[in-house]
């Protein structure tokens, strides 16, 4: 009797657990379970790049309105994409000075930069500056290919109008200027690139552990490597806005470059803790050809 129960016993659980496995609904639960967490993963993945795409361009282009009326050497000109482009011309005292082509921060317009352009002027070099779409006194939105294209036409406008040639300027964007004035060396071979607290690219800024799917508006980092000539970044170490890490990436993309790093700076305050290499900088670039002695070096900032 007692092998007997035994048997039974070994039956009834072979049956019970052979009935369980044979399941459908069994089979299909740890099935069902991936799918549907990956279908939740996907959605939330899905949903990060939308909230990213709806989001960086209002963080990268915060600025609207306009601080000025008229500026000395205001005109303007349309774009590719069919914008009105506000820009100056303001030449220095020297009919044969060099030409600085300025790109300004995103919080910025012509008006707020006009002690800047003194000082450029100051430093011999003529200046040319334009407002991006939706900024200042330019029509439209500020979008990474209205930004290019506005880019494109004052550059081809100041040269038909006041025949500046690119070996005879020098190219300077600050922070979110930093893009176009990088996408702009990248087409031609401009005397010089001066980047000051700019980003590597803009989805690099978003903190997170993977990629997105998302395009790169401004993908920095991969033009860098092919522009010609000397090329000068400055950041300071106490960035919070855009981490000096970003200008080291740059500096390692393109080995034509020199990159000073500030210990005490932040993001707004380099043109007066970096001034005086910043006015070296620019006074050698106006020298024709440029010095030999711009070798590439990373140098930190006293």
């Amino acid at each position: 009797m007692q092998q007997t129960f035994f048997a039974i016993d070994r039956i009834s659980l072979t049956y019970t657990v052979g009935s369980y496995l044979c399941n459908p609904r069994t089979i299909t639960m740890p099935y069902s379970f991936l799918f549907t967490t990956t279908l939740l993963l996907l959605i939330g993945y899905g949903s990060l790049n939308l909230i990213v795409l709806w989001a960086y361009p209002r963080q990268l282009f915060p600025y609207r309105g306009s601080t000025y009326d008229s500026l000395p050497g205001l005109s303007s000109t349309q774009s590719s994409t069919g914008e009105k482009v506000a820009w100056i011309y303001q030449p220095a005292s020297d009919a044969d000075a060099p030409v600085l082509l300025y790109f300004h921060g995103n919080g910025e317009d012509l008006g707020t930069n006009t002690e800047r352009f003194a000082w450029f002027n100051e430093l011999g070099y003529s200046v040319i500056a334009l407002d991006y779409p939706g900024y200042g006194q330019s029509s439209g939105s500020p979008t990474a290919e209205n930004v290019r294209a506005a880019a494109n036409a004052v550059w081809e406008e100041a040269q038909e109008r006041y025949g500046v040639h690119a070996q005879d300027t020098v190219v300077w964007g600050r922070s979110l200027g930093g893009a176009p004035a990088i996408f702009i060396a990248s087409q031609h071979p401009f005397r010089g690139l001066v980047l000051e607290a700019t980003f590597r690219s803009v989805l690099s800024m978003v903190p997170l552990p993977f990629p997105l799917l998302l395009t790169e508006p401004f993908p920095s980092e991969d033009l860098i490597a092919s522009v010609e000539g000397p090329i000068f970044l400055f950041h300071g170490e106490l960035d919070r806005t855009i981490p000096a890490t970003h200008s080291q990436r740059l500096a390692e993309a393109n080995p034509g470059t020199t990159l000073y790093l500030y210990p005490d700076g932040s993001h707004n305050d380099l043109r007066h803790i970096g001034r005086a290499d910043m006015q070296a900088t620019l006074a050698k670039l106006r020298i024709t050809p440029p010095d030999p002695l711009l070798s590439p070096a990373q140098t930190t900032g006293e």
